[in-house]
């Protein structure tokens, strides 16, 4: 806070010609609301970074990716119907392949229009190519349809690793 009043004080005192009337100039010109909310915010994120930095030291870095983000899909057992199906698919698949469900977060809510929801049923099916082009189709079905975006989605990929 001190460093931030200090660094506009500088630029006044050089238009002011002396270090008295730069200050009361800054005084005068100065927002108070815009600079007391810099002044928290700046505090706030000095907080969080020393907290979390003081986190990390105590518990480990490992325990705070996990309790952050979750367990990591290696280390924790099978969760659910869907995904054991998954799994079954996937089993059966060639290596270079690859099947997934919901592979992008597409559900819609209209709040403007009584909460019309779009729920979708998305598939993805992949194929690694060759080391650097991996080809995937994707086909997308509404299940709770209360308003009117598609009836179908069929969409195929082609990506290059490079």
């Amino acid at each position: 806070m001190l460093v931030h009043y200090l660094e506009h004080l500088v630029d006044f005192w050089r238009e002011a010609g002396s270090l008295v009337a730069g200050n009361q100039k800054l005084l005068a010109e100065i927002v108070s609301p815009h600079f007391w909310a810099i002044q928290i915010l700046l505090v706030v994120l000095i907080l969080m970074y020393c907290t979390m930095h003081e986190l990390v030291r105590v518990i480990g870095r490992d325990r705070v990716r996990e309790i952050f983000f979750g367990t990591p899909p290696a280390a924790r057992g099978s969760c659910g119907v869907l995904r054991d199906w998954r799994q079954a698919w996937t089993r059966q698949l060639p290596p270079s392949a690859g099947l997934w469900t919901s592979p992008r977060p597409n559900i819609r809510i209209n709040f403007l229009d009584h909460n019309k929801l779009f729920l979708l049923l998305d598939v993805m099916v992949g194929k690694l190519v060759t080391p650097e082009l991996v080809a995937s189709l994707e086909v997308s079905a509404p299940i709770v349809k209360d308003y009117d975006l598609y009836d179908f989605k069929l969409e195929a990929h082609i990506g290059f690793f490079f």
